[in-house]
């Protein structure tokens, strides 16, 4: 028997973004679109994979939005299963998961402590404390678990392996596929994931994109808004001539017998301008000719590279002129010199947390002893939760880790090299 479903993750539903409150209003607008489009196409169910919520304790109005939205696909007897993601998991005894699943509005997958059994639900007790509820429809079982660190994840993944019908559904980072160039960290490698499922429904990572594993899809949606300023619609750079280039795709997934396919949504556009400059005047040109390729409703991320100084409020008024108010950020810097590193008068003036000070702190020492690096990897480790990495030991050698921790270790050495002191 045929199966079609819907597969959605990263909604943020309640996200107000730079602190435009409208912006909560772009996320409910698409994530509708999302379940109506899901519905006309008359898919027998649907996944939710995590980050339903930016946070897990949403406000009574985001609250109510949902239950609007989710009461559509229940009219039409289409059944839900989700699992909690990093933004929307919580601690306490009872999530709004919870609420939602009381409502009869969505049917929760993963670790209980206590049995639940239902229409759609079966549970398996895998311990003393706790039962994994599976997602049951028709023949197929759907495995899930809501985000976890790699240290609590690799206890529970011998419980996920599939029956050879069945989907499993996870909010987590895979190695070959997290964006490790913005150390974006990772719980999984495609080797460790559980087998013998026919659909791998992932969320976490915000763009579209597919692998396979032992033959079966493996697939991120993305998230259906643009979540951050890389998640761009359109790139726009004019150095020597101009050029465009398309970014990412919002959307979900239509699954027609577990084969995967895109489904666009009407996210707002994100336009993100790079402007190679020799002088404002230059500048200032540039400007007026890149911004053609942007509508009153997009917004817009835009960076000037110039040696020469830039007006911040001259370039603003210019962006508002051509009709754009949505300006998420616009940043001046300084080119390379001969390729290499940048003109800092004062690196300080560039790190954004406590995190990056003491970091560089430590790296901007002239003698860089086994403690040291001891401390910044371990320092990294908890940062990042890079659990994949064992913390050295006080009476640990550094080159006992040498393995496991050689990119880091060149990473370190790297910056060693290349961050210029507070003095500089």
């Amino acid at each position: 028997m045929s199966v079609k479903f819907a597969h959605i993750a990263d909604a943020h539903l309640g996200y107000e973004q730079y602190h435009w409150s409208w912006r909560v209003d772009d996320f409910k607008r698409v994530f509708e679109e999302a379940i109506q489009k899901a519905v006309k196409e008359k898919v027998d169910f649907i996944l939710i994979a995590g980050d339903l919520f930016q946070k897990s304790n949403p406000a009574p109005q985001i609250i109510k939005d949902v239950i609007e939205v989710l009461t559509i696909p229940k009219k039409e007897g289409i059944p839900i299963f989700a699992i909690e993601g990093n933004h929307d998991k919580t601690i306490r005894d009872v999530s709004i998961y919870d609420v939602l699943e009381s409502l009869g509005l969505i049917y929760t997958v993963g670790l209980k402590k206590a049995r639940v059994e239902s229409k759609y639900q079966e549970s398996i007790k895998i311990s003393s404390n706790w039962y994994l509820v599976k997602g049951i429809f028709r023949d197929i079982e759907i495995f899930g678990i809501k985000y976890m660190t790699r240290a609590y994840l690799e206890k529970f993944l011998p419980y996920l392996g599939g029956n050879g019908n069945s989907i499993l559904m996870l909010h987590q980072s895979i190695k070959e596929i997290a964006d490790v160039s913005n150390i974006q960290g990772y719980e999984l490698s495609l080797s460790e994931l559980p087998k013998n499922h026919l659909y791998y429904a992932l969320g976490h990572i915000h763009r579209f994109c597919m692998r396979e594993v032992d033959g079966a899809p493996l697939v991120y949606p993305g998230s259906l808004e643009r979540y951050d300023s890389k998640e761009y619609s359109k790139r726009v750079v004019y150095d020597s001539e101009l050029a465009i280039g398309e970014g990412q795709r919002k959307g979900f997934i239509i699954a027609n017998d577990f084969k995967p396919k895109f489904v666009g949504v009407g996210a707002r556009d994100l336009i993100d301008i790079i402007i190679k400059a020799d002088n404002f005047e230059e500048a200032m040109k540039k400007i007026e000719c890149a911004t053609r390729h942007v509508n009153s409703q997009s917004i817009v991320k835009m960076k000037v590279i110039s040696r020469a100084t830039i007006n911040y409020s001259l370039v603003e008024e210019k962006l508002r002129s051509k009709g754009i108010k949505n300006i998420c950020s616009v940043t001046f810097e300084i080119p390379d010199r001969e390729g290499g590193m940048p003109e800092i008068k004062n690196v300080y003036d560039f790190l954004e947390d406590d995190f990056e000070i003491k970091l560089f702190n430590e790296l901007k020492e002239k003698e860089m002893s086994d403690a040291n690096l001891r401390n910044i990897v371990n320092f990294i480790k908890t940062r990042f939760d890079m659990h994949d990495i064992k913390p050295l030991k006080e009476e640990e050698p550094v080159e006992a880790g040498k393995i496991k921790m050689k990119g880091t270790l060149n990473l370190l050495q790297f910056l060693k090299k290349n961050v210029p002191n507070k003095e500089t």
